[in-house]
């Protein structure tokens, strides 16, 4: 979130392939023109023709409520000589939609034959449908969609291709990769290649003994996982992206342009492959087949600072790990010993002193010891990870929210049954169907609650953002944390005292998702009332995304197209990330400029720095310089003037609430602070002084997460004991998944008798 101003050199390696690629041909193969597409339904705004138009942050979507199966995708094609295989790009944004069951048909003559029938069973990454004898001279393809993910349809592109059956790759190469040389092949035979890109990507494999220790890869099998195989290979949005893969036995192997842990992703074939990248990001790959295949990656730059920082390799992989979602697995029947146990206890304390600005702006040194002396006590004797975790993470409540270990959620998807959602927390108590409970399968609730906040109440949350989050969370923190298990026997107390004993069955663990209620279904929502002349837009994440931009610049123009008087900018739910997305938000209102003042205080150290700055220097010198100018604390009164920006000139309202934080503290402050219009709702859950801008570890021995704050930043008015408060404050109802009309409407009437 705060950011040292220090001159930074980045030096790059480039190889000078990337200036031939648009140039030349490489053989990829080819991508066949839509000339039209029909739907049988589309949600306004996302009608089929978002399905290709070359844009992976576009979706079509069926109707959002009421889809009616089969929904019907065609595609229509003029003079396309063949079409080979096609492509079907899900949404990476929420997984609605995607397809699961359908049946493919092509247009014969003057009626459709059914090819086949096809299930891609809701998959998060590309499917290919390979046509072995070749469609020739096709006129339509439809897709019968009888299922989708959340009984919706979606699609972020449908590509359809044909193989580039032209030899191009010269005879100089060892195979398909083309990564290395045949012997004898020298400069003479290098400079009689007629194909520029080619010739220049034989002279760099002569000339560059480490090229192929940079850009040729053996990506192990990953049958499971995500990405994980960084390249360190970057590339900005716009750039052709050339690779080259040896041939598979099922072809699954993708790749991604990933940016602050979002990415587009790609379906890569034999021989070569050309992609236009959509996004500035780094090359990842994943791997499905059983066996390791071979990359080649041409283009692209590389960062001299990872060839230059080998000896911090261990550190740089550490973080990349802490950042991968389920990089590392943890074992959590594994036996623990209790030396172990302290290694991991005092890593995570010794590394807080060294990186947090003040770990004990909340407790006292001596409490800390006294904690750290009594988990010692507990552990040992030797422990599973599983009973380490819920001894650990009783740390948390010492710190900041942006300080803690991990709770791993994922536990969850084993179970067969978990506790039913219907419940609600209020300080500490739970009520199920309006009935206080006191105790599951024998356990003591208040005994259960001890327990809980030991790992989830942050010394600057609220008591009302515990009980929001616990809400939500309760049924996969019982799982975890007890061996309660369905069906479960609860007793309760009544309205008039009484007591009463029941049994309830559980909701199954595979259809549950401990957060779908509490945020909506899309991490960013648009919805337009032209009649009413209101629009909101609603953003549960601060997201720092390319395609961002396109969507804010889209919504904005709906908006200005059709004289909207009222605008909504939701962030009620918005946890944080990156402030990117407010401020590409706050170019897009007509304001004439304001000043914001913040205070910062960061501690330079050997992590921050590694995180923070990338000057391509020796590490050694690199920290020399940056200490050299900041010394080992730095302090700053930071005071941004945001220009003047012209666009919307309606009224504009922010919604902010107890789950408002982190970044999402910015939109709320600069609110605030510049009077662009008014914020109504709660509280923010974030306080207007906070720990923040975090770094990612993993604990040496029981492998969990945790987080460490490195920045102390005070908003105008800051107070680490409370949030930013509305200028009118509304109550919200956080059980729904966004605010209607009526809900708008509500808001209005309320703006509108408080400012008479």
């Amino acid at each position: 979130m705060t950011k040292i101003r220090f001159f930074s050199v980045c030096l790059f390696l480039s190889f000078s392939v990337n200036s031939f690629a648009d140039k030349f041909d490489v053989g990829a193969d080819i991508k066949v023109r839509i000339s039209r597409a029909e739907a049988s339904e589309a949600q306004p705004g996302e009608g089929i023709e978002k399905s290709f138009d070359g844009s992976l942050a576009t979706i079509y979507h069926s109707n959002w409520s009421g889809t009616e199966f089969p929904v019907t995708l065609t595609y229509y094609f003029e003079d396309v000589e063949r079409i080979d295989y096609l492509v079907y790009n899900p949404r990476y944004n929420g997984s609605n939609g995607r397809f699961m069951e359908f049946e493919l048909w092509i247009l014969e003559q003057q009626e459709y034959v059914k090819y086949g029938d096809y299930d891609f069973a809701g998959l998060w990454s590309p499917s290919k449908i390979t046509f072995t004898e070749g469609i020739i001279s096709p006129k339509a393809i439809r897709f019968v969609v009888k299922s989708g993910v959340g009984d919706l349809v979606s699609c972020a592109e449908m590509g359809f291709y044909q193989k580039n059956t032209q030899t191009i790759i010269p005879p100089v190469f060892t195979d398909e990769t083309c990564s290395e040389l045949l012997p004898g092949v020298d400069r003479r035979t290098v400079r009689a290649i007629e194909n520029g890109f080619y010739k220049q990507l034989a002279l760099n494999l002569l000339s560059d003994s480490d090229y192929k220790k940079k850009r040729v890869f053996e990506i192990e099998s990953r049958p499971a996982g995500g990405f994980t195989f960084n390249s360190k290979i970057e590339v900005k949005k716009g750039d052709e992206i050339i690779t080259f893969m040896e041939k598979t036995n099922d072809g699954s192997v993708f790749l991604s342009v990933a940016n602050n842990n979002t990415g587009s992703i790609y379906l890569l074939n034999e021989g070569p492959n050309r992609i236009i990248s959509d996004r500035h990001g780094w090359i990842m790959l994943l791997n499905r087949n059983a066996e390791p295949v071979k990359i080649h990656i041409a283009t692209g730059k590389i960062n001299k600072g990872w060839v230059r920082r080998d000896h911090r390799k261990k550190l740089r992989d550490e973080e990349n790990k802490a950042n991968e979602e389920g990089f590392v697995e943890v074992a959590w029947s594994n036996i623990l010993t209790p030396k172990q146990m302290k290694e991991d206890i005092d890593f995570f304390l010794k590394f807080l002193k060294r990186t947090h600005p003040n770990m004990y702006a909340f407790v006292s040194k001596d409490s800390v010891k006294i904690r750290k002396k009594k988990l010692y006590e507990i552990c040992s004797e030797p422990m599973t990870v599983k009973e380490f975790h819920l001894q650990i993470t009783q740390l948390n409540s010492m710190f900041d929210v942006h300080t803690q270990i991990i709770f791993d959620f994922s536990q969850y998807v084993s179970a067969k049954f978990v506790f039913p959602r219907d419940i609600k927390i209020i300080e500490n108590q739970l009520f199920f169907e309006d009935k206080k409970v006191l105790s599951i399968n024998d356990l003591c609730v208040d005994e259960l609650f001890a327990t809980i906040n030991s790992i989830f109440h942050h010394q600057d949350i609220s008591m009302q953002v515990l009980d929001l989050n616990l809400t939500f969370y309760f049924p996969a923190l019982l799982y975890h944390i007890s061996d309660a298990r369905s069906p479960f026997t609860i007793r309760v107390e009544n309205a008039e005292g009484e007591e009463i004993e029941y049994i309830v069955e559980g909701t199954p663990g595979e259809d549950f998702d401990a957060k779908q209620t509490l945020f909506a279904e899309e991490w960013r929502d648009f919805r337009i009332y032209p009649d009413e002349s209101v629009a909101i837009i609603e953003y549960s994440a601060c997201k720092d995304e390319d395609n961002f931009s396109d969507w804010v610049d889209e919504k904005f123009n709906i908006i200005s197209d059709e004289g909207i008087q009222h605008l909504f900018i939701d962030i009620s739910r918005n946890g944080g990330g990156s402030t990117i997305p407010n401020q590409l938000i706050y170019k897009q209102i007509e304001h004439n400029g304001f000043n914001h003042i913040m205070n910062a205080k960061v501690i330079i150290s050997r992590e921050w720095i590694q995180k923070s700055v990338n000057s391509g220097l020796p590490p050694l010198v690199e920290r020399s310089l940056v200490r050299l100018k900041y010394g080992k604390r730095y302090k700053t009164t930071e005071r941004k003037f945001y220009p003047p920006t012209t666009g919307y000139k309606g009224n504009i309202y922010l919604i902010q609430g107890r789950r408002t934080g982190s970044a999402a503290l910015d939109m709320s402050s600069w609110f605030k602070s510049s009077g662009i219009g008014t914020v109504i709702g709660e509280e923010t859950g974030g306080r207007s002084a906070l720990f923040a801008s975090i770094l990612r570890r993993r604990l040496p021995n029981s492998k969990f997460s945790f987080w460490a704050s490195t920045t102390y930043t005070e908003y105008p008015g800051g107070n680490i004991e409370r949030g930013i408060l509305p200028d009118i404050p509304v109550e919200l109802d956080y059980s729904k998944k966004y605010y209607e009309l009526e809900d708008l409407k509500r808001f209005l009437e309320i703006i509108g008798a408080e400012k008479k």
